[in-house]
């Protein structure tokens, strides 16, 4: 889990503005922004090994202006997985979702 927070401070930046996110209102507001624009940002993804059983995957999104929007973190196991994404604004987190998802029966 150490090496997703590393990566969380390496693709993101300390921002400092007026258009800070204060409420639930807001956080809803920025992700359904962010989720209407998920098509358009650039993608970029690398293997993680050493995080989980069976390995995962890191995949960030980038705006037109470099600025990282998502991290999803997709991390499997022999019973199961974790897919967590990381949503940012101004270089700031601003909310994280996480889904664990169950197997019926072992992958092996």
């Amino acid at each position: 889990m150490y090496k997703i927070i590393i990566a969380i401070c390496i693709f993101s930046s300390v921002a400092f503005g007026s258009d800070e996110i204060k409420s639930i209102k807001d956080i809803k507001k920025e992700y359904g922004v962010v989720q209407k624009s998920l098509n358009s940002y650039k993608t970029s993804s690398f293997e993680v090994n050493d995080l989980s059983t069976e390995g995962g995957e890191l995949t960030y999104y980038k705006d037109k202006s470099g600025n990282v929007r998502v991290l999803k973190a997709e991390l499997l196991g022999e019973t199961g997985k974790d897919v967590i994404f990381y949503y940012f604004k101004n270089g700031e987190l601003f909310f994280v979702y996480r889904a664990n998802f169950s197997y019926n029966a072992p992958i092996y």
